[in-house]
């Protein structure tokens, strides 16, 4: 429930919180010169309502407390954490019974949610500004393609890489968005009266009221847990809210700027969409194959929907006749063959004028559509049929005259429809190789074939992969074997290209190739073709730790260099898609040795492919934080030229990402736009201007990366995994146990019932550190490696400014952890050490991460030559100092009720409900969970 409603006190005015919240931008410790005008009013206006509409609610009383804890916040932070505002605030706090204390916390939450979405506009804004820029703002296609053309780069080789291009964002269930589907609508709302106010807040006042007092009366925590059927459902809003027209928009756009510098090269459609939602069974039980069915059966209904609906559209803007002899006649004729297959579809003939035959096709597209999603006779037997009748239209109309209505109506939908097909997303499953091996042990064994070792087995395979007839199936086989006979259901009842990936996650050795081969035959996705063994299935191995990104080229080459593999990889296009974990990695090694991992696994893999004769796909696993993976696209992907391999990646799009990414159409254009720009710059125009000294030291300055990595990763691993009582401190000094409780996702924190940080996923491990603000695995061991590297040959300082300057790749790392370095805040992390038992332990440990910390800080900014954090980042050093303020009092509150909640017994419901508060408050502060 909401926090309790107190009778109305005061009149919602303007002025109401004007000296709090309302002031955010202009009363921080400090002066502020990089906050945008309209930006600063936009927050005023939002946090000033919310502060009147809290003392509406609540009185004058709760609203004061609230501006006292803000101010010893500001307080303690203009004091640099010295002084007594961080006691004072402790004793406030202190003095909160629960009631004030869910007000408190409710209230800093809903600031953070307005504050973001004020520069989630003001991000759009400057999107606006971009697009009137003649030369193409930053990381754009208009520069990007300009640049390509004065670089004299080939219109050949242009086309031929964007024939080879192919750029698939995957959504995941990943349980890190801790907004609710109520609270985002409620800030879309709000987001919709403020344009509709063009800049005049007076005109919508009364409505953005309504919205923020439906905001202020809505819970922002879940009272029950998320089930795979919900996470589906918020993936539709997605999906339906941006998704389904970028593909339009893309190409309308990517068409226009490879025509305007390159006239007579063609731009083909290189995106597509997966997801996972519905089909990640890897640890989560409630995911079962009825759910998986039921995803696919959501997504097609969802996309033939929105065909339908864009299509009503067009039957109002084709409202023109049909008059040229020409055009009539083709028109005419396709309407008789219709007639004809379908006679239920003559008597649109009379609800139209004679002569408006394109409305007359449209009805029929309509009603060929329903019949689709009824699965009815008169159906589209497939989405390129609908293709051609939107072509058909297209051609038609452009010839009338009408080409920019053929363009954006017929011509806009078909390119939906060449993404989208009536799947609308591919459907990727996931299940562990644990259980994938477990279930091949069982099949071996009722075949009375060995099972170990490595190759032993895989000749076991070998041979019921080219048995003629059904396999006998044991029981222990039949759970994850369900699993893909509802592929195969999915692929019979929408094609193949609904769902065709089979992931093999925490994948170490080749056997787990063939365990999936083996699996898929007993489906009926693997078959013996006319030739050879053909798959209707992709086997896509996932490395995830350190030492399986270190084994996975190895892995890879093995399975390619046997011919019965080979052929199921000829059966598949000749393409061999491999996906990397960014995050169990960095939980394993460390930030930079995972990092350093990651890039040479690439690398490696790349030349494998090569070498064996076939495509690579490379699928990123990465999160939204930056120790998992979650950097800024564009220098993320263009500093490392191996992760699109002739310009095909996949990626995720996980939890709170998917929000920032997607919600709004603008951002999610741009979104695209940066990923495919990363993708032409980093191996067209990078290539072309290339600086030939950059490649000669390229080897050394890797060989110095690669004696960085294994450094740094003894030193994490010293802490993590060495160092006696970690775990203990880990599970006292953050908030993991609250995580833990809390309903962001369907499926559970550790893939099995041990306590063991191995076996607790990557999101809560992140989620926690940041949560206490220690931030620890986005920067642990990187100062240790530096200051080892320096320490005997003060001139390697020299080697490591030159790898900043001039390798963009390691200038990446550095600058990310910078990033990380400054969010970090160990006067707050001491508090949550404060925690820990015995005393002598949080010594020991918080010691050490306080060493590394300054160590890591003090080389980071001698690497980049730089007096302070964040110094070349002035806006986001900003915005970090003015959230601070605000962000301090909701982990004041975390700590001294998480306290009490582990002193007493059972989960009270109105604690547990301030503590989840508090944690979506701080993620919300943060932008960032896991």
């Amino acid at each position: 429930m909401p926090p309790e409603t107190a009778r109305v006190l005061v009149p919602a005015r303007p002025e109401a919180w004007k000296p709090a919240a309302g002031q955010i931008l202009e009363r921080g410790p400090g002066p502020s010169h990089t906050v945008d005008p309209r930006l600063r009013r936009e927050v005023r206006l939002l946090t000033t309502r919310l502060g009147a509409i809290i003392r509406e609610q609540c009185g004058r009383e709760m609203f004061d407390t609230i501006e006292t804890l803000r101010r010893f916040a500001r307080r303690r932070r203009e004091g640099g954490g010295r002084g007594g505002g961080a006691e004072a605030e402790v004793r406030a706090v202190r003095a909160l019974r629960l009631p004030q204390a869910s007000v408190v916390a409710h209230a800093f939450s809903l600031f953070f949610l307005l504050v973001n979405l004020c520069e989630e506009r003001q991000r759009i804004r400057r999107l606006r500004v971009y697009a009137r820029d003649p030369g193409g703002g930053p990381m754009t296609l208009r520069r990007t393609v300009r640049q390509l053309r004065s670089h004299r780069v080939p219109p050949a080789a242009v086309e031929r890489f964007l024939a080879s291009m192919r750029v698939e964002p995957v959504l995941t269930a990943h349980p890190t968005e801790a907004r609710r589907r109520s609270v985002m609508n409620h800030l879309f709302r709000i987001a919709d009266a403020l344009d509709a106010g063009h800049g005049k807040a007076d005109v919508v006042l009364d409505e953005i009221d309504t919205h923020i007092e439906a905001l202020w009366l809505t819970d922002e925590v879940r009272e029950s847990g998320v089930t795979p059927a919900t996470e589906v459902e918020t993936a539709l809003v997605f999906l339906e809210r941006t998704i389904y027209t970028l593909p339009e928009r893309f190409h309308e756009l990517l068409r226009a700027e490879v025509s305007r510098f390159f006239p007579d090269v063609t731009a083909p459609p290189l995106l597509r969409f997966g997801s996972w939602v519905g089909a990640d069974r890897d640890g989560n039980p409630n995911v079962t194959p009825a759910v998986t069915l039921a995803a696919a059966a959501r997504l097609r209904q969802s996309i033939l929907r929105y065909y339908r609906h864009r299509c009503e559209q067009m039957v109002n803007l084709l409202s023109y006749p049909v008059r040229r002899p020409s055009i009539a006649a083709r028109m005419r004729g396709e309407l008789m063959r219709d007639g004809r297959r379908f006679p239920a579809t003559q008597r649109f003939a009379a609800i139209d004028q004679p002569h408006e035959l394109y409305r007359r096709k449209l009805r029929v597209m309509i009603w060929r559509l329903d019949r689709t999603a009824r699965e009815r006779p008169g159906a589209y037997e497939s989405a390129g049929a609908f293709g051609r009748d939107l072509r058909c239209l297209e051609e038609l109309v452009a010839a009338h005259p009408g080409a920019r209505v053929a363009r954006n109506g017929p011509g806009g939908l078909r390119a939906a429809v060449d993404v989208f097909g009536f799947h609308a997303a591919s459907l990727d499953l996931r299940q562990h190789a644990r259980l994938a091996r477990a279930a091949v042990d069982a099949l071996l064994t009722s075949a009375r074939l060995p099972r170990a070792p490595e190759g032993e087995r895989i000749s076991s395979i070998r041979r019921l992969l080219l048995r003629r007839g059904d396999l006998p199936i044991p029981r222990g086989t039949r759970p994850v074997l369900a699993e893909l006979l509802a592929q195969r259901k999915i692929q019979t009842r929408y094609g193949e290209v609904a769902s065709h990936r089979y992931i093999v996650s925490m994948a170490s050795a080749c056997s787990d190739m063939w365990d999936v081969a083996l699996l898929g035959r007993a489906a009926g996705l693997v078959e013996p073709g006319r030739h050879r063994m053909v798959s209707h299935v992709d086997i896509v191995p996932l490395f995830e730790t350190y030492d399986d990104l270190e084994r996975c080229p190895a892995v890879l080459d093995r399975a390619l260099a046997d011919p019965l593999y080979r052929d199921l990889v000829a059966s598949r296009g000749d393409t061999q898609e491999v996906m990397l974990g960014y995050s169990d990695s960095v939980k394993d090694a460390g930030y930079l040795a995972a990092n350093i991992a990651l890039y040479r696994a690439q690398k490696a893999l790349g030349r494998v492919a090569d070498r064996r004769g076939v495509r690579l796909t490379l699928f990123h696993g990465v999160g939204g934080t930056i120790d998992r993976g979650g950097a800024p696209t564009y220098r993320s992907i263009r500093a490392q030229p191996h992760a699109a391999p002739g310009g095909r990646i996949r990626i995720t799009e996980q939890g709170e990402v998917v929000s920032q990414r997607y919600a709004h159409p603008a951002i999610a254009l741009r979104s695209i736009e940066q990923l495919v720009t990363s993708i032409l710059d980093g191996h067209l125009l990078t290539a072309a201007h290339r600086d030939p000294r950059w490649q000669a030291h390229l080897a050394e300055w890797e060989h110095v990366a690669e004696s960085l990595a294994e450094m740094s990763r003894r030193q994490y691993r010293r802490l993590v995994y060495e160092t006696p009582g970690f775990l203990r401190y880990f599970l006292q000094a953050t908030p993991i146990d609250l995580i833990e409780r809390l309903w962001l996702g369907s499926r559970h924190s550790r893939r099995t019932r041990s306590r063991s940080i191995e076996e607790l996923r990557a999101i809560p491990w992140v989620f926690a550190w940041t949560q206490s603000r220690h931030c620890l695995p986005a920067w642990y061991g990187l100062g240790s490696a530096l200051e080892t590297f320096v320490r005997r040959f003060p001139h390697r300082r020299e080697i490591l400014r030159a790898m900043y300057q001039r390798w963009p790749f390691f200038a990446a790392l550095i600058d990310n952890a910078e990033v990380s370095l400054a969010k970090t805040d160990l006067e707050i992390a001491g508090r949550y050490a404060a925690l820990v038992r015995p005393p002598r332990l949080r010594d020991l440990v918080f010691g050490q991460i306080c060493a590394e910390y300054h160590r890591t800080r003090r080389h980071v900014l001698d690497v980049c030559s730089r007096p302070t954090l964040l110094a070349q980042n002035p806006v986001l050093a900003e915005s970090l100092r003015l959230r601070n303020p605000y962000v301090d009092p909701l982990n004041f509150l975390q700590l001294h009720f998480l306290n009490r909640w582990r002193r007493q017994r059972g989960d009270p419901e109105e604690l547990m409900r301030v503590l989840r508060m508090t944690a979506a408050g701080i993620a919300f502060g943060m932008k960032a969970t896991g």
